[in-house]
Protein backbone atom coordinates (compact mmCIF):
# COMPACT_ATOMS: atom_id res chain seq x y z
CA UNK A 1 0.00 0.00 0.00
CA UNK A 2 1.43 3.44 -0.91
CA UNK A 3 2.93 5.42 1.96
CA UNK A 4 0.56 8.33 1.28
CA UNK A 5 -2.46 6.03 1.66
CA UNK A 6 -1.13 4.68 4.94
CA UNK A 7 -0.62 8.24 6.17
CA UNK A 8 -4.15 9.21 5.17
CA UNK A 9 -5.53 6.11 6.93
CA UNK A 10 -3.65 6.97 10.13
CA UNK A 11 -4.81 10.61 10.00
CA UNK A 12 -8.45 9.65 9.51
CA UNK A 13 -8.29 7.07 12.30
CA UNK A 14 -6.76 9.65 14.65
CA UNK A 15 -9.47 12.18 13.75
CA UNK A 16 -12.18 9.62 14.49
CA UNK A 17 -10.61 8.77 17.87
CA UNK A 18 -10.27 12.45 18.82
CA UNK A 19 -13.89 13.06 17.84
CA UNK A 20 -14.99 10.30 20.19
CA UNK A 21 -12.78 11.66 22.96
CA UNK A 22 -14.20 15.19 22.60
CA UNK A 23 -17.78 13.91 22.52
CA UNK A 24 -17.02 11.71 25.54
CA UNK A 25 -18.27 8.63 23.72
CA UNK A 26 -14.74 7.19 24.16
CA UNK A 27 -12.46 7.09 27.16
CA UNK A 28 -8.71 7.61 26.69
CA UNK A 29 -8.09 3.88 26.43
CA UNK A 30 -11.09 3.59 24.10
CA UNK A 31 -9.72 6.36 21.88
CA UNK A 32 -6.34 4.62 21.58
CA UNK A 33 -8.04 1.33 20.70
CA UNK A 34 -10.30 3.10 18.20
CA UNK A 35 -7.26 4.69 16.55
CA UNK A 36 -5.65 1.29 16.05
CA UNK A 37 -8.70 -0.54 14.68
CA UNK A 38 -9.67 2.50 12.62
CA UNK A 39 -6.25 2.53 10.96
CA UNK A 40 -6.49 -1.18 10.13
CA UNK A 41 -9.95 -0.73 8.61
CA UNK A 42 -8.92 2.28 6.54
CA UNK A 43 -5.71 0.64 5.38
CA UNK A 44 -7.75 -2.38 4.18
CA UNK A 45 -9.99 -0.15 2.06
CA UNK A 46 -12.51 2.68 2.25
CA UNK A 47 -15.48 0.29 2.16
CA UNK A 48 -14.24 -1.28 5.41
CA UNK A 49 -13.25 1.99 7.07
CA UNK A 50 -16.47 3.79 6.16
CA UNK A 51 -18.58 0.86 7.37
CA UNK A 52 -16.84 1.14 10.76
CA UNK A 53 -17.35 4.92 10.85
CA UNK A 54 -21.04 4.71 9.97
CA UNK A 55 -21.60 2.02 12.60
CA UNK A 56 -19.75 4.07 15.21
CA UNK A 57 -21.52 7.37 14.44
CA UNK A 58 -25.01 5.85 14.34
CA UNK A 59 -24.41 3.95 17.59
CA UNK A 60 -23.03 7.03 19.34
CA UNK A 61 -26.05 9.10 18.31
CA UNK A 62 -28.48 6.44 19.54
CA UNK A 63 -26.63 6.07 22.83
CA UNK A 64 -27.38 9.74 23.56
CA UNK A 65 -31.00 9.44 22.41
CA UNK A 66 -33.47 9.55 25.34
CA UNK A 67 -30.54 9.75 27.73
CA UNK A 68 -32.73 10.90 30.61
CA UNK A 69 -35.04 7.90 30.22
CA UNK A 70 -32.16 5.43 30.12
CA UNK A 71 -30.65 6.96 33.26
CA UNK A 72 -33.94 6.37 35.10
CA UNK A 73 -34.28 2.75 33.97
CA UNK A 74 -30.75 1.33 33.88
CA UNK A 75 -28.32 1.57 36.81
CA UNK A 76 -25.34 0.91 34.52
CA UNK A 77 -26.20 3.65 32.04
CA UNK A 78 -23.73 6.53 31.82
CA UNK A 79 -24.39 9.79 30.02
CA UNK A 80 -22.93 9.61 26.53
CA UNK A 81 -22.25 5.87 26.87
CA UNK A 82 -18.47 6.32 27.15
CA UNK A 83 -16.70 3.22 25.81
CA UNK A 84 -13.35 1.90 26.97
CA UNK A 85 -10.76 -0.18 25.12
CA UNK A 86 -12.47 -3.49 25.97
CA UNK A 87 -15.78 -2.36 24.47
CA UNK A 88 -14.11 -0.88 21.39
CA UNK A 89 -12.17 -4.10 20.76
CA UNK A 90 -15.26 -6.24 21.35
CA UNK A 91 -17.11 -4.28 18.66
CA UNK A 92 -14.33 -3.90 16.11
CA UNK A 93 -11.19 -6.03 16.60
CA UNK A 94 -12.52 -9.07 14.74
CA UNK A 95 -13.88 -6.72 12.09
CA UNK A 96 -10.40 -5.24 11.64
CA UNK A 97 -8.85 -8.71 11.26
CA UNK A 98 -11.48 -9.70 8.68
CA UNK A 99 -11.02 -6.45 6.76
CA UNK A 100 -7.24 -6.94 6.56
CA UNK A 101 -7.64 -10.60 5.54
CA UNK A 102 -10.21 -9.64 2.91
CA UNK A 103 -7.95 -6.97 1.44
CA UNK A 104 -5.04 -9.42 1.42
CA UNK A 105 -7.11 -11.98 -0.52
CA UNK A 106 -8.30 -9.32 -2.97
CA UNK A 107 -4.67 -8.41 -3.59
CA UNK A 108 -3.91 -12.07 -4.25
CA UNK A 109 -6.63 -12.14 -6.93
CA UNK A 110 -5.05 -9.13 -8.65
CA UNK A 111 -1.62 -10.79 -8.53
CA UNK A 112 -2.94 -14.00 -10.08
CA UNK A 113 -4.83 -12.13 -12.78
CA UNK A 114 -1.82 -9.94 -13.48
CA UNK A 115 0.39 -13.00 -13.99
CA UNK A 116 -2.01 -14.44 -16.53
CA UNK A 117 -3.30 -17.25 -14.31
CA UNK A 118 -1.89 -19.64 -11.75
CA UNK A 119 0.67 -22.34 -12.24
CA UNK A 120 0.02 -26.02 -11.52
CA UNK A 121 -0.55 -26.62 -7.81
CA UNK A 122 -1.09 -22.92 -7.03
CA UNK A 123 -4.49 -21.56 -6.04
CA UNK A 124 -6.49 -20.25 -8.98
CA UNK A 125 -8.13 -16.84 -9.08
CA UNK A 126 -11.69 -18.14 -8.68
CA UNK A 127 -10.82 -20.05 -5.47
CA UNK A 128 -9.01 -17.07 -3.96
CA UNK A 129 -11.85 -14.76 -4.98
CA UNK A 130 -14.40 -17.10 -3.35
CA UNK A 131 -12.37 -17.01 -0.13
CA UNK A 132 -12.27 -13.23 -0.30
CA UNK A 133 -16.05 -13.06 -0.75
CA UNK A 134 -16.56 -15.36 2.26
CA UNK A 135 -14.38 -13.11 4.40
CA UNK A 136 -16.42 -10.12 3.22
CA UNK A 137 -19.61 -11.92 4.27
CA UNK A 138 -18.13 -12.59 7.71
CA UNK A 139 -17.11 -8.92 7.99
CA UNK A 140 -20.58 -7.68 7.06
CA UNK A 141 -22.27 -10.15 9.41
CA UNK A 142 -19.99 -9.14 12.29
CA UNK A 143 -20.90 -5.47 12.03
CA UNK A 144 -24.54 -6.29 11.30
CA UNK A 145 -24.72 -8.08 14.66
CA UNK A 146 -22.84 -5.33 16.52
CA UNK A 147 -25.08 -2.65 15.02
CA UNK A 148 -28.27 -4.65 15.51
CA UNK A 149 -27.47 -5.27 19.17
CA UNK A 150 -26.68 -1.60 19.79
CA UNK A 151 -29.75 -0.30 17.98
CA UNK A 152 -31.97 -2.87 19.70
CA UNK A 153 -30.69 -1.94 23.17
CA UNK A 154 -30.72 1.82 22.69
CA UNK A 155 -34.11 2.01 20.95
CA UNK A 156 -35.87 -0.95 22.57
CA UNK A 157 -35.51 0.43 26.10
CA UNK A 158 -37.89 3.25 25.10
CA UNK A 159 -40.64 0.79 24.09
CA UNK A 160 -44.07 1.38 25.59
CA UNK A 161 -44.60 -2.38 25.52
CA UNK A 162 -42.95 -4.00 28.56
CA UNK A 163 -40.03 -6.29 27.67
CA UNK A 164 -40.39 -10.04 28.02
CA UNK A 165 -37.57 -12.43 28.81
CA UNK A 166 -36.69 -14.31 25.63
CA UNK A 167 -36.51 -17.65 27.46
CA UNK A 168 -39.71 -17.62 29.53
CA UNK A 169 -41.74 -14.77 27.98
CA UNK A 170 -42.27 -13.35 31.49
CA UNK A 171 -42.42 -9.55 31.87
CA UNK A 172 -39.14 -8.08 33.16
CA UNK A 173 -37.98 -4.53 34.00
CA UNK A 174 -36.76 -2.39 31.05
CA UNK A 175 -33.02 -2.76 30.62
CA UNK A 176 -32.94 -6.40 31.78
CA UNK A 177 -30.48 -8.54 29.83
CA UNK A 178 -32.42 -10.89 27.59
CA UNK A 179 -35.57 -8.80 27.61
CA UNK A 180 -37.07 -8.27 24.14
CA UNK A 181 -39.78 -6.01 22.72
CA UNK A 182 -41.30 -5.66 19.25
CA UNK A 183 -39.66 -2.23 18.94
CA UNK A 184 -36.24 -3.57 19.92
CA UNK A 185 -36.56 -6.50 17.51
CA UNK A 186 -37.50 -4.17 14.66
CA UNK A 187 -34.54 -1.93 15.54
CA UNK A 188 -32.22 -4.95 15.40
CA UNK A 189 -33.42 -5.81 11.90
CA UNK A 190 -33.00 -2.16 10.86
CA UNK A 191 -29.45 -2.08 12.26
CA UNK A 192 -28.45 -5.18 10.30
CA UNK A 193 -30.01 -3.82 7.13
CA UNK A 194 -28.25 -0.48 7.66
CA UNK A 195 -24.83 -2.14 7.76
CA UNK A 196 -25.62 -4.30 4.73
CA UNK A 197 -26.72 -1.34 2.64
CA UNK A 198 -23.76 0.79 3.74
CA UNK A 199 -21.17 -1.86 2.95
CA UNK A 200 -22.76 -2.94 -0.33
CA UNK A 201 -23.07 0.61 -1.68
CA UNK A 202 -19.47 1.40 -0.73
CA UNK A 203 -18.19 -1.88 -2.19
CA UNK A 204 -20.18 -1.36 -5.38
CA UNK A 205 -18.54 2.03 -5.92
CA UNK A 206 -15.12 0.46 -5.24
CA UNK A 207 -15.87 -2.31 -7.73
CA UNK A 208 -16.88 0.16 -10.41
CA UNK A 209 -13.72 2.16 -9.78
CA UNK A 210 -11.61 -0.99 -9.99
CA UNK A 211 -13.37 -2.05 -13.21
CA UNK A 212 -12.72 1.33 -14.76
CA UNK A 213 -9.03 0.83 -13.97
CA UNK A 214 -8.88 -2.65 -15.48
CA UNK A 215 -9.19 -4.72 -12.26
CA UNK A 216 -11.98 -7.09 -11.28
CA UNK A 217 -10.64 -8.04 -7.85
CA UNK A 218 -13.33 -6.06 -5.99
CA UNK A 219 -16.33 -7.43 -7.88
CA UNK A 220 -16.95 -10.37 -5.52
CA UNK A 221 -16.94 -8.04 -2.51
CA UNK A 222 -19.90 -6.04 -3.88
CA UNK A 223 -22.42 -8.90 -4.20
CA UNK A 224 -25.98 -7.64 -3.55
CA UNK A 225 -26.71 -10.78 -1.52
CA UNK A 226 -24.66 -9.29 1.28
CA UNK A 227 -27.61 -6.98 2.04
CA UNK A 228 -30.17 -9.70 2.93
CA UNK A 229 -27.36 -11.63 4.64
CA UNK A 230 -26.72 -8.62 6.90
CA UNK A 231 -30.43 -8.28 7.69
CA UNK A 232 -30.75 -11.93 8.72
CA UNK A 233 -27.40 -11.96 10.56
CA UNK A 234 -28.25 -8.79 12.49
CA UNK A 235 -31.66 -10.06 13.59
CA UNK A 236 -30.46 -13.57 14.42
CA UNK A 237 -27.34 -12.28 16.17
CA UNK A 238 -29.38 -9.89 18.29
CA UNK A 239 -31.70 -12.71 19.36
CA UNK A 240 -28.67 -14.88 20.16
CA UNK A 241 -27.28 -12.00 22.23
CA UNK A 242 -30.58 -11.81 24.11
CA UNK A 243 -30.57 -15.57 24.71
CA UNK A 244 -27.03 -15.46 26.09
CA UNK A 245 -27.94 -12.41 28.19
CA UNK A 246 -30.99 -14.13 29.65
CA UNK A 247 -29.09 -17.28 30.63
CA UNK A 248 -25.41 -16.44 31.19
CA UNK A 249 -25.54 -12.81 32.36
CA UNK A 250 -26.77 -11.93 35.84
CA UNK A 251 -29.64 -9.42 35.88
CA UNK A 252 -31.47 -7.94 38.81
CA UNK A 253 -33.61 -5.00 39.89
CA UNK A 254 -32.84 -2.46 42.58
CA UNK A 255 -35.98 -2.47 44.74
CA UNK A 256 -35.31 1.07 45.94
CA UNK A 257 -34.98 2.78 42.57
CA UNK A 258 -36.63 0.22 40.31
CA UNK A 259 -33.60 0.33 37.98
CA UNK A 260 -32.29 -2.72 36.14
CA UNK A 261 -28.94 -3.96 37.46
CA UNK A 262 -26.50 -5.85 35.27
CA UNK A 263 -23.94 -7.94 37.13
CA UNK A 264 -24.31 -9.57 40.53
CA UNK A 265 -23.45 -7.25 43.45
CA UNK A 266 -20.75 -8.55 45.83
CA UNK A 267 -22.34 -10.88 48.44
CA UNK A 268 -22.91 -9.13 51.74
CA UNK A 269 -22.64 -5.64 50.26
CA UNK A 270 -25.26 -2.95 50.86
CA UNK A 271 -26.27 -3.15 47.20
CA UNK A 272 -26.82 -6.92 47.39
CA UNK A 273 -29.44 -6.47 50.13
CA UNK A 274 -31.60 -4.31 47.92
CA UNK A 275 -31.16 -6.00 44.54
CA UNK A 276 -33.59 -8.73 43.53
CA UNK A 277 -32.38 -11.40 41.10
CA UNK A 278 -34.42 -11.42 37.88
CA UNK A 279 -32.63 -13.76 35.48
CA UNK A 280 -29.37 -15.34 34.35
CA UNK A 281 -26.24 -16.81 35.89
CA UNK A 282 -23.15 -14.77 36.67
CA UNK A 283 -21.01 -16.24 33.86
CA UNK A 284 -20.51 -13.54 31.22
CA UNK A 285 -20.29 -9.76 31.33
CA UNK A 286 -22.12 -7.58 28.82
CA UNK A 287 -18.93 -7.31 26.76
CA UNK A 288 -18.47 -11.09 26.91
CA UNK A 289 -22.01 -11.68 25.66
CA UNK A 290 -21.46 -9.25 22.78
CA UNK A 291 -18.21 -10.96 21.76
CA UNK A 292 -19.65 -14.47 21.83
CA UNK A 293 -22.78 -13.47 19.89
CA UNK A 294 -20.92 -11.49 17.20
CA UNK A 295 -18.15 -14.08 16.71
CA UNK A 296 -20.61 -16.98 16.49
CA UNK A 297 -22.89 -15.09 14.11
CA UNK A 298 -19.96 -14.05 11.91
CA UNK A 299 -18.76 -17.64 11.65
CA UNK A 300 -22.23 -18.98 10.88
CA UNK A 301 -22.78 -16.30 8.25
CA UNK A 302 -19.47 -17.21 6.56
CA UNK A 303 -20.52 -20.87 6.48
CA UNK A 304 -23.97 -19.97 5.13
CA UNK A 305 -22.41 -17.73 2.49
CA UNK A 306 -20.08 -20.50 1.31
CA UNK A 307 -23.05 -22.81 0.85
CA UNK A 308 -25.26 -20.14 -0.71
CA UNK A 309 -22.69 -18.77 -3.15
CA UNK A 310 -21.36 -22.20 -4.20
Amino acid sequence: MPLASLGASAALAAALALHGLRKRSLSRSGALAAMLVGFLHMAAGLRFGCTLILFYLSSSKLTRWRDDLKSRLDAAHSTGGQRGAAQVCANSLLGAALAVACAWQAGAVSSINGSGGSSSGAPNASAVQAASATLAAAFVAFYAVCCADTWSSEIGIASKTPPRLITTRSVVPPGTNGGVTPLGTAAAAAGGLFVGCCYWSLAAVAAMWAGANGSASSAALADWRLVPLALVAGLAGSLLDSLLGATLQWSGQDERSGKAVSGRPPPGSAAARHVRHVSGRDVLSNTGVNVVASVMSSGLAAAAWSAWAA
